[in-house]
């Protein structure tokens, strides 16, 4: 018998595993070094060596209006942005110049309001983007797509972005780039974008979308990109910063680190997703990344700490019969509710065994497509038929895809 540790929001479960049972590990290009001992430190580096750019002081004069995109879910989030408000003031730059530019659509609300709790003395917008008072035209895109942004990015001299990069089903790859468009952008715009949601692995080749992003970024000027590097712990594993010139260099880079491949189908998946300031699109990013690399009567199994119980995009979903009629409905959402993560949801689940571990009673887990697992018992007795297992921590900032040459 072989021995599975998993550690499910702070338990210790051990699980027996039959003799010959393979835990099969994804296959990286490249490794996430060690995590940033000094956090401030390797911060301020990087704003002052960017990629093929100059250091950002060279870029601002003291009168500039300066709109900050910060990205509020990153770890470290209150220690990052006062060193960026540090830095800034070093060059003579007026607090009163400073915006802080938000949205509540991208989450970690409780680290939001703490934010403004913690910096009292600087501005702080957040988006609505049904309010069209908060938009400005900025310009048409080749496509013939008009754009709208937050007033605030147009009013600025200087615009610096500050996000962690990732994954997801409208742009292949997120970053600083995504947190100007579509994420600071009007909700007809968001609305559109709903139909070109897609369930196929991203890699480092920019989805249209994503191209557009960029597209986006360069029509606003020269801002400047901060890009979070996390592991599978959720450490900082580095600063990446530029211009949009960048950013093929970034993403290159990125996936090279997340985009994990296995030479074969598995017959199981375990997510492992503690619940320390996650959201319900985490859980189904990570669920539908994990999808892709089951075999077709494979198993997918759910682990999270986190509270599910009061998120809106569950109670969405627990309202339809079928995955197939979320997705079907899904251009007819109402505001109350996360489309990326129920289109996600959805395509994780529909065709699957999927079995969820979290804090839902069981006949709400079963709304929404699963099983309830209650234990460690349960999951032993789960594997033991399971020839290929696969167990990650924190996929949702992964993808995962069977190697099509070492498959054949």
């Amino acid at each position: 018998m072989s021995l599975l540790e998993i550690q499910p929001d702070g338990e210790n479960w051990s699980i027996q595993l039959p003799e010959g049972t393979s835990i099969t590990e994804p296959v990286f290009a490249k490794v996430y070094g060690a995590s940033i001992s000094d956090v401030v430190e390797a911060f301020r580096e990087s704003l002052d060596h960017p990629i093929r750019f100059e250091p950002l002081y060279r870029a601002l004069t003291p009168d500039d209006r300066i709109t900050i995109v910060f990205d509020a879910s990153i770890p470290h989030a209150d220690v990052l942005l006062g060193e960026l408000k540090k830095y800034l003031l070093l060059r003579e730059i007026d607090v009163g110049a400073l915006t802080i530019l938000m949205n509540r659509e991208a989450g970690a609300m409780e680290q939001q309001v703490a934010l403004q709790k913690n910096f009292p003395e600087l501005k702080f917008e957040i988006l609505d983007p049904t309010d069209r008072t908060q938009m400005a035209y900025l310009a048409t895109t080749q496509k013939g797509r008009r754009v709208y942004l937050h007033r605030s990015l147009l009013d600025a001299d200087q615009v610096i972005l500050v996000a962690h990069r990732g994954y997801d089903c409208l742009l292949g790859q997120t970053g600083a780039e995504s947190n100007i468009f579509p994420l600071m952008s009007d909700s007809e715009t968001k609305l559109a974008l709903r139909k070109q949601l897609r369930a196929d692995c991203p890699s480092s080749e920019p989805w249209p979308i994503l191209e557009e992003a960029r597209e986006v970024a360069w029509l606003l000027g020269i801002p400047f990109l901060v890009h979070v590097f996390l592991d599978s712990n959720d450490q900082i594993t580095a600063f990446k910063t530029g211009i949009a010139e960048s950013l093929p260099d970034i993403a290159e880079e990125f996936d090279e680190l997340s985009h994990g491949k296995l030479a074969s189908p598995v017959d199981a998946f375990v997510v492992n997703l503690p619940g320390n300031q996650k959201e319900f699109r985490d859980l189904a990013q990570a669920a539908l990344s994990a999808s892709r690399v089951l075999e077709p009567a494979g198993c997918l199994i759910l682990l999270t700490g986190m509270t599910l119980s009061g998120e809106e995009s569950v109670k969405r979903i627990a309202g339809y019969s079928s995955p197939r009629e979320a997705l079907k409905k899904l251009p007819e959402l109402e505001e109350s509710g996360d489309p990326q993560a129920i289109f996600c949801w959805a395509q994780a689940v529909q065709n699957r065994r999927v079995y969820l571990y979290s804090d839902l009673d069981a006949p709400m887990t079963e709304s929404l497509f699963a099983t309830k697992l209650e234990n460690s018992a349960q999951l032993e007795r789960l594997l033991q038929s399971m020839q290929q297992i696969t167990v990650w921590n924190n996929p949702q900032q992964y993808v995962f895809e069977v190697d099509s040459a070492s498959s054949k």
